[in-house]
């Protein structure tokens, strides 16, 4: 029985470490670049390239860092380059920061990375609970990849 119980821990223990994929900044491949539709919907105005999330526990504090990738196919999907990141502010235990992020084009068959600029990041009331942090990328257009992470942090949430 224990063999059984180790074995199928180990097998558990080996799918999770097989999900972790992370995808580097600037870093895009050939296929991505050349995605102009994706199969499984037609209609769609931009998809998500990849997504992951780490969550980081302390016996008070959660840190959830998310980094995602965004392929822009229309002109419509322009809009997912504005971002807006909310959290619970009103006891001030929850914050979002470190956010980083980069629109990818390739012109002439050059790869070009413009940085979001830390200015252009706003911190905006939504309301008595909530407050969002609120960035756009430069020089989106469509057939660009935008990417960015984010960490958001809780402190004495347990």
């Amino acid at each position: 029985m224990k063999i059984k119980f180790t074995l199928l821990l180990l097998f558990f223990v080996l799918i999770i470490n097989a999900q972790f994929k992370e995808f580097k900044f600037g870093k895009i491949s050939e296929q991505e670049l050349n995605l102009t539709q994706v199969p499984f919907e037609k209609n769609a105005d931009a998809v998500i390239l990849s997504e992951e999330g780490k969550m980081d526990l302390t016996p008070s504090n959660y840190y959830l860092t998310v980094k995602r990738r965004i392929k822009i196919l229309t002109e419509k999907g322009v809009e997912e380059a504005n971002i807006q990141l909310s959290y619970y502010s009103k006891s001030k235990n929850e914050t979002i920061g470190s956010i980083k992020g980069n629109t990818i084009n390739t012109v002439n068959g050059e790869t070009i990375v413009s940085p979001i600029d830390d200015k252009e990041i706003f911190d905006v009331k939504v309301n008595d609970l909530y407050s969002a942090k609120r960035f756009t990328f430069p020089n989106v257009k469509v057939g660009s990849i935008i990417e960015y992470t984010y960490q958001k942090s809780s402190e004495h949430n347990f």
